[in-house]
C-alpha cells in the first residue's frame, strides 16, 4: 500500500510539471505572436510615411519634429514676477501676417511689430494686489494657432510709511480724511475714465526713457502711507526735482488728460497705445495740451509742488491695462527688451 501511494504521488508531481510547462509554452507563444504583429505594423507605418514623403515633394514631411520646429519662438522677460512688475513677451515670427492677441489673468492685449523684422511684442502689467500663484499666458493667432506659457506670481509685502500732512498743507485745507476722499472718491474716478480706455495700436516703436534728465527716487513705488485709520498706497514714484525742471515724455503718444486737480495738482496723462499710460503729477506748468501728439523726449511740462505736495518734485506713475506698475522698473525692462 505504501508503494502504491508513492507511485501515485510521483505521477501527480509529473502531471503538475507537465501542466506548468504547457502553460508557460502558451504564454510564450502569445508573446512572440504579439511582438511579430507589432513589428509588422511598425514596418507598414514606416513604409506609408516614406510613400507619403516621396509622393508630396511640395509640402514635405509632416513629422512631429517638423511641426515643433515650425512653431514660433516665445521669449518672456521673466516667468517669475511680483506685484508691480512688467512682463514683456516677444514672439520671433516676423513673416506672420495677421493678428496676435495675448491673454493673462483675463487681461487681453494686442501684439505689435515694433520694427519690420523684429518679431512681435506684447506687454502686461502685474497688479499690486495680484495674489501669488501660477498663471497661464495664452497667445492666440488669428489663423487658429494657440500657444500657452506658464508664469508664476510671487507675493510681495509693501512697506508702511507715514502719510505726512504739514501745517502749510493743513492751512490749505488738507487733512488725511480729505486727502483720502479726494483720491478715492473724486480724482481716481475721474482719471479712471481715461485710464480704462484701450488703444489697440502702439504709438511707440522703441524703448521708454526716464521723464527727467536726473533721477533720484525719494518716494518708493507701492509704499502704503498711513495716518490713523487712513491708508493710501503710493502707486508711483516721487522723483527729486527743483521747481521748473523740464519733464520729458517717456515715449511717443497722445496727451489724453491735462488738468489741475485738488490732490494731484497739475496733471498730464499720455496714452502710448496698447493700454499703456504715463502720468505726471504736481506740475507747475503745462507745455502740452490735451489731444496733442508728443514724441519721445518732448518737454510736456515743468515740475512744481501743486496739489497735495510737501515740496517740489515729480510724481511719476505708469499704468498697463489698468494695473499700476513700478514706472522706473518698467522703463528699465523696456530698455532691455525693446529696440533703443
Amino acid at each position: 500500500m505504501v508503494t502504491g501511494f508513492k507511485i501515485v504521488s510521483k505521477i501527480t508531481k509529473l502531471l503538475l510539471i507537465l501542466l506548468i510547462i504547457g502553460i508557460f509554452s502558451v504564454i510564450l507563444y502569445f508573446v512572440l505572436t504579439v511582438n511579430q504583429e507589432r513589428k509588422i505594423e511598425t514596418e507598414d507605418l514606416e513604409a506609408n510615411l516614406v510613400e507619403q514623403i516621396n509622393s508630396d515633394e511640395t509640402t514635405g514631411p509632416t513629422t512631429k519634429e517638423t511641426i515643433v520646429a515650425s512653431l514660433p519662438i516665445i521669449a518672456l522677460s521673466s516667468n517669475s514676477l511680483q506685484p508691480g512688475d512688467t512682463l514683456i513677451v516677444k514672439i520671433n515670427d516676423p513673416t506672420f501676417i495677421g493678428n496676435i492677441i495675448g491673454e493673462l489673468s483675463s487681461t487681453k492685449t494686442d501684439f505689435v511689430k515694433l520694427v519690420p523684422d523684429g518679431g512681435w511684442v506684447g506687454i502686461f502689467g502685474i497688479a499690486t494686489k495680484a495674489s501669488s500663484g501660477k498663471r497661464n499666458l495664452i497667445i492666440n493667432y488669428s489663423n487658429g494657432l494657440k500657444i500657452e506659457k506658464e508664469i508664476e506670481i510671487i507675493s510681495k509685502k509693501f512697506p508702511i510709511t507715514k502719510l505726512v500732512v504739514t501745517k502749510e498743507l493743513e492751512e490749505k485745507g488738507f487733512t488725511p480724511a480729505i486727502i483720502q476722499d479726494n483720491v478715492i472718491n473724486k480724482e481716481n474716478i475721474l482719471l479712471g475714465k481715461v485710464l480704462n480706455t484701450y488703444t489697440p495700436q502702439a504709438y511707440f516703436n522703441k524703448a521708454f526713457q526716464a521723464p527727467l534728465a536726473y533721477i533720484k527716487n525719494v518716494g518708493a513705488f507701492g509704499n502704503i502711507r498711513r495716518n490713523g485709520n487712513i491708508s493710501l498706497q503710493h502707486l508711483g514714484v516721487d522723483l527729486e526735482a527743483k521747481k521748473g525742471t523740464p519733464v520729458y515724455a517717456i515715449n511717443s503718444g497722445v496727451v489724453s488728460f491735462e488738468k489741475e486737480l485738488t490732490n494731484y495738482g497739475k496733471t498730464i496723462i499720455i496714452d502710448h497705445g496698447l493700454g499703456i499710460f504715463s502720468l505726471y503729477l504736481h506740475l507747475d506748468e503745462f507745455k502740452k495740451l490735451k489731444g496733442e501728439t508728443v514724441q519721445l523726449g518732448d518737454i510736456i511740462g515743468l515740475t512744481g509742488s501743486t496739489g497735495y505736495s510737501i515740496e517740489p518734485h515729480l510724481h511719476f506713475s505708469l499704468k498697463v491695462h489698468g494695473s499700476s506698475v513700478d514706472p522706473l522698473k518698467f522703463v528699465d525692462i523696456t530698455q532691455q527688451e525693446l529696440p533703443n
